[in-house]
């Protein structure tokens, strides 16, 4: 079974880049991270974006967050510009990003405080995310008293309570070992589940961009630009065992093979990583 190139899609349309151009200044000189970006992330799907270290994943989505603008071209969410940081994203990062001075449930809750929400309402909210990220029992812990696994759940707990338009999440799970990694991938999906988001994920393992993905989108080395989109064949939900399937196993070899050929074909320099 070979990876089918991505065809048009007649689904909602809920993000978008369009001909995103980014450089940065760079002791005097000008280093180009994106080139040319087009990219669509359609209602209530996970797209991850793949490609080699350096070649821009991040800095697209600080474009798409409205953490940093465009040189050219622009972001789109529901049809209207992006102009500066938006309240309608959400972003998980792979740095912790859990305040270590709030418990876990205040943690959960800072969005809704930052937004108004009415205490009652609140604490509803923080209950429910408490639950479906299987840290009830540790409501009133400390960021401290965790183990990384745990503190990435409140990331994610967090980011969801906001209950954000388009979910971003910048390699999310890269500092966790293995069998951790596993497991909040196979979380991720859970509550994807319970409550579908619009999520674009960036990530520089095509196996988790498989699992994850309902497409993989494959990035050229800087300046990065979309070179191939793949849907992915596999239902949801989804089992970690799929990874052990010959049918897995081989769409791997394509997207890697996809990052392959994606690389030779660039003669752009590699000494400044973007992302």
């Amino acid at each position: 079974m070979r990876l089918p190139r991505d065809r048009n899609d007649h689904r909602i349309v809920k993000a978008q880049l369009v001909g995103v151009d980014k450089t940065f200044e760079n002791d005097g000189r000008s280093v180009q991270a994106l080139s040319g970006l087009s990219l669509e992330v359609f209602k209530n799907e996970i797209l991850c974006i793949v490609g080699p270290s350096g070649c821009g994943k991040t800095t697209a989505i600080n474009v798409l967050a409205g953490f940093t603008s465009p040189t050219s071209g622009h972001c789109l969410l529901n049809g209207e510009r992006i102009a500066g940081i938006s309240p309608h994203c959400g972003v998980v990062f792979q740095q912790e990003s859990v305040f270590p001075w709030m418990c876990v449930s205040k943690n959960i809750a800072y969005g809704l405080r930052f937004n108004g929400t009415p205490k009652g309402e609140r604490d509803a909210i923080v209950q429910r995310y408490l639950t479906l990220v299987g840290l009830s029992d540790f409501a009133h812990s400390w960021p401290r008293d965790l183990s990384g696994g745990m503190r990435k759940r409140v990331d994610l707990a967090r980011a969801y309570a906001a209950n954000p338009e388009l979910l971003l999440l910048d390699e999310p799970f890269g500092q966790l070992d293995v069998l951790t990694r596993e497991e909040m991938q196979t979380l991720l999906l859970d509550v994807w589940a319970c409550e579908n988001k619009t999520m674009l994920c960036v990530t520089h393992d095509p196996e988790e961009a498989i699992f994850l993905g309902q497409r993989v989108a494959v990035m050229s080395p800087r300046p990065g630009a979309i070179v191939d989109t793949f849907p992915i064949p596999f239902p949801m939900p989804r089992d970690p065992a799929l990874k052990c399937s010959p049918e897995f196993q081989e769409l791997r070899r394509e997207l890697l093979s996809a990052l392959n050929r994606a690389r030779h074909n660039s003669k752009a320099p590699r000494t400044f990583p973007c992302d």
